[in-house]
């Protein structure tokens, strides 16, 4: 899973279009430090992703744990004008819809089963 991680949180630096010095800067990190987990020799943390989201809340979390969509928002979780929390809320509610879903198909087969 971590693999997964590290290779989604490449690729979003990659659409930023920045560099991993450039982003250390810009999340309050010491380039080691981030370079470590982009390279893969310690794990990607929740605290990077964190950092990096509420640095660039353009960042899709969508993305970055469950490899869905784009990189990047387009908008599609709110106006331009929203903000960062709009958008975060936006996201969170649709991820809990699809948690929601899943729950009735796993109920249906446990009901199922006790048939």
């Amino acid at each position: 899973m971590n693999d997964l991680l590290k290779e989604r949180v490449r690729n979003v630096v990659t659409a930023k279009g920045i560099k991993a010095a450039d982003l250390a800067r810009e999340i309050g990190w010491e380039k080691s430090r981030l370079t470590a987990q982009l390279s893969g020799d310690r794990k990607i943390t929740l605290g990077l992703i964190y950092d990096m989201v509420n640095r660039y809340p353009e960042i899709s979390m969508e993305y970055i744990f469950h490899g869905k969509g784009s990189t990047l928002l387009d908008g599609s979780c709110g106006e331009a004008g929203d903000s960062y929390e709009q958008k975060l809320i936006a996201e969170l509610k649709m991820q809990l819809r699809e948690k929601d879903a899943q729950i009735d198909v796993l109920k249906s087969c446990v009901m199922n089963m006790h048939k």
